[in-house]
């Protein structure tokens, strides 16, 4: 999670210290996934299972426009 965070302050070039402990409860209803390329976390996003919903939900997609080489 701490790459998750590390990303999203990178995609909105900000400081973001409280978004850790924001994640943390979300795990328990929620699936996070990331690509990483080089070591490096390139995309993040989580998949919610809302309760007495039939549907799920998808948050996030932050993924970096480019890939220096």
């Amino acid at each position: 999670m701490k790459d998750a965070v590390i990303h999203h302050e990178t995609v909105w070039e900000r400081a973001m210290p409280w978004l850790l402990d924001y994640m943390k409860p979300l795990l328990e209803k929620s699936g996070v996934y990331g690509a990483f390329y080089n070591g490096s976390m390139v995309g993040f996003g989580s998949i919610e299972f809302p309760e007495g919903s039939r549907f799920w939900e998808a948050h996030g997609g932050l993924v970096f426009q480019h890939i220096e080489k």
